[in-house]
């Protein structure tokens, strides 16, 4: 009998938690998944269409509509690849598993294309036509030079000067 105790005390110590990923969505099967991908089609689509090659001409007011519109497709982006990322974690070995995670991973390089063009809009806004915008109190809020800044050492691992003018 201690023998079948102390047998259970090892496997308890052994196994690894599971994460519990309902949270996110019910199953990666579930329908929400694919509303969910085909609400940031849709989104992307839209925003794309909206706002492809006007970020520097438009006004306070309307940059911060934009980027409320961004955030909120790169949190529906982020839920989505931190689920299938998660769920082909659990079990790597589970090819259904596999095949999900490699097919949001796909969608969501699509779709994030379409929105690069945001930050990259952004980098080429001057210091003073930035300031005017950030004169929005809607706009402020939202500090864009740090962004920018922040944005200039993701992408190089060094700060890069902006366009002054």
């Amino acid at each position: 009998m201690a023998a079948k105790k102390s047998a259970g005390k090892a496997k308890s110590a052994n196994s690894l938690p599971v994460w519990d990923l309902t949270d996110f969505y019910p199953s990666h099967t579930d329908k929400a998944v694919q509303k969910d991908l085909d609400k940031a089609d849709t989104l992307s689509a839209a925003f794309a269409k909206s706002y492809a090659g006007k970020i520097e001409k438009l006004s306070g007011a309307a940059l911060a509509k934009a980027i409320v519109e961004y955030e909120y497709l790169s949190e529906l982006f982020g839920k989505l690849g931190s689920y299938a990322q998660l769920l082909y974690a659990q079990n790597m070995t589970d090819s259904a598993r596999a095949q999900f995670y490699q097919n949001v991973q796909e969608k969501l390089t699509v779709l994030s294309s379409r929105t690069l063009f945001f930050t990259l809009s952004l980098n080429k806004i001057s210091d003073k036509e930035m300031g005017e915008k950030l004169k929005d109190a809607k706009l402020k809020k939202y500090q864009l030079a740090r962004l920018q800044t922040a944005y200039f050492f993701a992408q190089s691992g060094q700060l890069r000067g902006r366009r002054s003018g």
